[in-house]
Order: C-alpha cells, then sequence, then structure tokens
C-alpha cells in the first residue's frame, strides 16, 4: 500500500512540476510544438491545454475515486509523447523537449524516447494498481493513508528535493550571470568593433520543416493560403511585417522592387496585420502584391518569427528552405540566395565562399556549379552525364554505421546504372577513409553543405538530374534513403 501511496505521489510530483514549468515559459513550449511539425492551428490551444491538464492529472493521482482514471490520461499523454519523438526522430528532427521548462531544455535522443515509453508503461501498471484497489475501497486517499513516520519522511523527501532544485537553479543563474558581465566587459574592451546583429537562432523553423498552413485575408485578391501562393511553382519568400515598425516601413520600397523584378523566379508575401484599409494604403503607396492580414501575430508565431521585419523562404513544395532571416540587411541577402538559386550554375567557389553564398535548395532549383575536390584531391561536379544521389554523411552518426553495408552493396550493385553517388561528410577524413566508400566524398566539417540543400541530420540524400536540379524531397533516415538510392516506384514517380 505504502509503495502505490508512493508511486502515486512521485507520478502527481512529475505532472505538476511539467505543468507549472511549462506555464512559466509558454512562449518556448509553442515553439518546442512547432519544431514537432503540428498543424499551425493547434499549436496555441494545445501550448494552454497540455500544461492544465498535467497539473489536472497530478491533482488526481492524489484521490481515490480518481486514482485510476488520471494515472490512465497520465499514461496515455506519455505515450502520445513517446509516438511524437519516435516521428520526429525518424524524420531527421531533433527539437528541444521543453518538457520541464527551464529546468530540462534538451535535444531529444533515443534516449529520450526510452525514457519516456519506460515512464509511460510504468504509469499504466500504477494505473492497473489503483484501479484494483479501487475497487476495494473507492474512498481511497492516499494522503489521508499517510501515517505519520511515512507522512514525514515524504514531506522530508520533497522539501529536500525542492532545496536541491532552487540551490541548483540559482547555480545556472550565477552561472549565465557571470557569462553574460564576460561577454559585456569584453564588449566594451572593443569599442571600436560593430554591434552584433540580434541573434535569431532561437528563431524560426528548421529547414526541411513542413511550413505551416494559413489562410489570409488579402488587400487584393480576396482570402490567399499558402498553397495557393505556391501553386506556381516558385520558392515563396514571406515577410513578415508590423504596422507600428519603423525598418517594416523602410523596406517596403525594396520588397515591392523585388516582387516586380523577381516575378519569374520568386514569389514575395508580405504578412501584416491591423486594418485592411490601413495595409491597402500602404500596399498603394508602394505597389506592393500579395500583401496579407493577420489577426494578430497567429501566422508569424507559427513560424516563430517574433520580430520584424522578417523573412522565411518557402521551397515550391512546401518546406522551409531557409533559416529566419531577421532584419532587412539579412533579408535581402536572402532574396539574393534565394534569386541565385534558382538561376543554373552561378560559379561559388568552395574556399572563398562565405557560409552566407551558398543558396538554400529545395525541389526544383539548380544546385551551383561549385569548384569542389574530394578527400582525395579530385575535382568534383555536380553536373554530370547520369543522375546523381547526394548523400550527406557523418561516419560516427550510429544511424549512419547501420546503414554504411547497405550503401557499399549499393555501390557494387550499381556499376550499370545511369546515376552515380556524391557524399558530403562530416568528421575527420581518416575515419571517412576507413568506410571503404568508392564514391566521391567531399569533407564537410561545418555541414554547410547539407544546410544548402535542406537537410537536417544524417543520414540524408537529394536525388540530382544530369542538369544539376533537384528532383526529389529530402530522404531522412536509412528506409528513406535506401528507397531513394533504389528509385522505388513512387519516388521515380516524384522525380
Amino acid at each position: 500500500m505504502l509503495f502505490l501511496l508512493g508511486a502515486n505521489v512521485a507520478i502527481a510530483a512529475v505532472f505538476l512540476v511539467a505543468g507549472l514549468s511549462k506555464i512559466g515559459r509558454l512562449a518556448p513550449f509553442r515553439e518546442t510544438l512547432a519544431a514537432f511539425a503540428l498543424p499551425p492551428w493547434a499549436i496555441k490551444p494545445l501550448a494552454y491545454a497540455l500544461p492544465i491538464t498535467e497539473i489536472v492529472v497530478a491533482a488526481g493521482m492524489l484521490w481515490g475515486a480518481t486514482a485510476f482514471f488520471a494515472a490512465a490520461a497520465a499514461a496515455a499523454l506519455l505515450a502520445s509523447f513517446s509516438v511524437a519523438i519516435a516521428h520526429s526522430l525518424k524524420a531527421g528532427r531533433t527539437p528541444d523537449c521543453n518538457c520541464f521548462g527551464r529546468l530540462r531544455a534538451a535535444p531529444i535522443t533515443w534516449s529520450t524516447w526510452r525514457r519516456t515509453t519506460t515512464l509511460a508503461v510504468c504509469t499504466a501498471s500504477v494505473a492497473v494498481a489503483d484501479r484494483i484497489y479501487g475497487a476495494q475501497a473507492v474512498d481511497w486517499a492516499p494522503l489521508a493513508d499517510l501515517t505519520a513516520q511515512s507522512g514525514a519522511a515524504i514531506a522530508a523527501g520533497l522539501l529536500l528535493a525542492l532545496v536541491s532544485l532552487v540551490v541548483f537553479q540559482l547555480a545556472r543563474q550565477n552561472g549565465r550571470l557571470l557569462t553574460r558581465i564576460e561577454a559585456l566587459e569584453a564588449r566594451l574592451g572593443q569599442q571600436d568593433s560593430p554591434a552584433p546583429a540580434a541573434d535569431s537562432a532561437a528563431q524560426g523553423l528548421a529547414p526541411a520543416t513542413p511550413a505551416p498552413f494559413f489562410q489570409l485575408e488579402s488587400t487584393d485578391q480576396g482570402r490567399v493560403s499558402l498553397p495557393s501562393l505556391l501553386a506556381a511553382g516558385k520558392p515563396l519568400l514571406l515577410v513578415f511585417s508590423d504596422p507600428d515598425c519603423g525598418p517594416c516601413d523602410a523596406l517596403m520600397p525594396a520588397i515591392a522592387t523585388w516582387q516586380r523584378d523577381l516575378a519569374t523566379t520568386l514569389t514575395i508575401a508580405v504578412i501584416s496585420r491591423g486594418s485592411r484599409d490601413a495595409n491597402l494604403a500602404k500596399a498603394t503607396t508602394h505597389g506592393l502584391k500579395h500583401v496579407l492580414i493577420q489577426q494578430d501575430r497567429e501566422v508569424a508565431e507559427a513560424y516563430l518569427c517574433f520580430g520584424t521585419p522578417g523573412a522565411v523562404l518557402i521551397g515550391s513544395t512546401g518546406l522551409v528552405a531557409s533559416a529566419l532571416a531577421a532584419g532587412g540587411d539579412a533579408i535581402a541577402a536572402l532574396v539574393a540566395r534565394a534569386s541565385a538559386a534558382h538561376r543554373p550554375f552561378d560559379v561559388a567557389s568552395n574556399a572563398d565562399a562565405g557560409a552566407d553564398a551558398l543558396p538554400v535548395l529545395t525541389r526544383g532549383m539548380f544546385a551551383p556549379e561549385l569548384e569542389l575536390r574530394d578527400i582525395d584531391g579530385r575535382q568534383v561536379a555536380l553536373r554530370t552525364p547520369e543522375q546523381t544521389l547526394v548523400l550527406f554523411w557523418n561516419p560516427s552518426c550510429g544511424f549512419c554505421q547501420q546503414m554504411l553495408r547497405d550503401v557499399l552493396q549499393w555501390e557494387a550493385s550499381s556499376d550499370d546504372a545511369p546515376r552515380r553517388a556524391l557524399l558530403f561528410a562530416s568528421g575527420t577524413i581518416a575515419a571517412i577513409r576507413e568506410m571503404g566508400l568508392r564514391s566521391q566524398v567531399v569533407h564537410d566539417p561545418e555541414f554547410r553543405f547539407g544546410q544548402m540543400f535542406a537537410a537536417a541530420g544524417t543520414p540524408s540524400a537529394v536525388l540530382l538530374d544530369a542538369d544539376g536540379r533537384v528532383i526529389s524531397e529530402i530522404a531522412a533516415g536509412r528506409a528513406d534513403v535506401m528507397a531513394l538510392a533504389n528509385g522505388s516506384a513512387e519516388l521515380q514517380r516524384l522525380a
């Protein structure tokens, strides 16, 4: 009985802490839900509903009449978390968990999935025990059944855990404070250096994430949706603006110019808020097209854009094709890269080009002709007489290691096939050579070329035609990569 009591209290504590920590950090939790590729309309309601549900479950675990139902709900929640984690990992996404808010925010791994699944099984077992005991005494109340000694022991344990948590948080905050002070001192010592741009790394959806759906009122075309903007088969640039944003107003003439000059290669839409009349007046003044009006900031938040102006590139197939560009200069650079990527074979040098010089490619775009050499010093070309399977690899990646034999067998069996493989691999050159691959391998220690093709992790792959055009979606994981390599009927149809 005391063991069952302790199990109920422990599960209640886990859900109570999880719920309270999420309520204290709703914005990061919404980012987490978006990173799990949930529909945008579900993100905001779920961000409020899930923490409240967890708190209700915690309370229900402490009363006999509701303990079974609360434990069953807890097990169902944990099972759904486990499914979501597994689905994201298989898709190559590793968003932060944010299960306990500030207490623990780390990228999900298969260890996260194992812990969550184990906790789900244990919670289901507690639910069964609660059901059996509740059938004998429906008025059972775990807290009321505590003896003075056991109650004092549990209270002391909880108090000790709380004190330890507070001390841990104070230590972390003190460490962050010291880090910021050191950064400020370093900045004051370099007064001639330009101020760093605002950090947008924490904003924006990851490349290759499905773009959240929206349908908004337009100033000139009625209601406009994401699919309708992509219907022309061109990449789409979404620019998030605000009526009271001075830098946004300063950017409007440039947006009008881009819309006019790049109309054949790029669709550009402005997403603002406020009244239709005010936005129509601004669109008329600057000659803007595709000005869409959100009710507040629901679409911007779905794309994890929390400042203006901001912009993101969407590929013609509806996948996010760039990191979020924050500020006018970053947006102009993104437009330049996106328009250059749609022109075949702009020459760029791997040795001279910075990370910003590489375009972000999606299906239908041409890969630039890069002056590359493989690990043996041989010249590498993306334009060849045959199709090219471009693989993104990491020798230390466990999934890559499990798949290596498949790739070696594919190399041996595709001698007569009208295509080849090209690998972009991180890790050490010695580790790359140990794999024994016959295909050309380009050393990509910073995963720059993986990001260029919107790859979110390893192993992943994309298919190029003989002209260097991307003709497939990014394939992530062993099954999808090998299906692309073997040319399944469905992937051939997509190509």
